[in-house]
């Protein structure tokens, strides 16, 4: 969280804004050419939120800044110790991103200005420093001109492996099971496409019931809706769930 994203060459891809909900250890970076410098973050409610964690608040709410500050050096001693001397703004930023993941409401970055999304997964990244992490790929896919939705904010994403096609057929037994003559009829086919694609440094495997026309190394573009991907792009073909 509040962490500027860079690619391996150095060039900056977006800032950390959310949890990625559906992608286990990996948060949401949105695409956009403003950096954590130019917007605004909620430092102190961050502050707060740690130290209901690790229980440093008094009886009246208030937090015990002398406890807490233990409690974070003592942190910072024993796992981040190799990235300097102790920084208690940069400590928070790392629980949150590393331990916590919990961003909602501690960062405030307009709509207008984020173009999309990748995800950035939390153990395989390395600290360029107190405001940018950065990560060991050339993300060389992102296409805003063949971004076709333009009031979605799409992912964008690479096919790194050969994609699975299969087709179940339902026979006789498909009656017993609900089926109907219909379903004998033609419309007995179940289709699925399975894709491993990589968004950022995150590796991730989806299953689409339908036959996807795509290739390995092919980018490919999604759009989600309630954690759910609604929409596909590639190769000039426009999949809808």
């Amino acid at each position: 969280m509040a962490f500027n994203v860079c690619d391996k060459n150095g060039k900056h891809l977006g800032i950390i804004i959310n949890n990625a909900h559906d992608v286990k250890n990996a948060a949401l970076v949105a695409l956009t050419h403003l950096t954590v410098e130019d917007v605004e973050i909620d430092f102190q409610g961050i502050k707060n939120m740690i130290a209901n964690i690790y229980n440093c608040k008094t009886m009246l709410g208030k937090i015990n800044e002398d406890k807490l500050e233990l409690e974070l050096k003592q942190l910072w001693k024993e796992k981040y110790n190799d990235l300097g001397s102790y920084n208690e703004t940069y400590l928070l930023k790392l629980l949150l991103f590393v331990d916590f993941r919990s961003f909602n409401g501690f960062i405030h970055l307009d709509e207008e200005a984020i173009q999309g999304y990748i995800f950035v997964g939390t153990n395989n990244v390395k600290f360029y420093n107190e405001n940018c992490i950065q990560i060991e790929e050339a993300v060389d896919y992102i296409d805003m001109e063949n971004h076709i939705f333009k009031d979605e904010k799409p992912i964008f994403a690479k096919i790194i492996d050969y994609p699975e096609l299969s087709m179940d057929v339902m026979g006789a037994e498909g009656l017993l099971f609900g089926g109907g003559l219909a379903d004998l009829g033609g419309r007995n086919h179940a289709h699925e496409t399975k894709l491993k694609v990589m968004s950022g440094n995150v590796i991730k495997t989806y299953k689409f019931p339908m036959h996807l026309y795509v290739k390995k190394n092919m980018p490919i573009i999604m759009y989600a809706e309630s954690q759910a991907i609604k929409a596909i792009f590639c190769d000039g073909i426009i999949y809808k769930a």
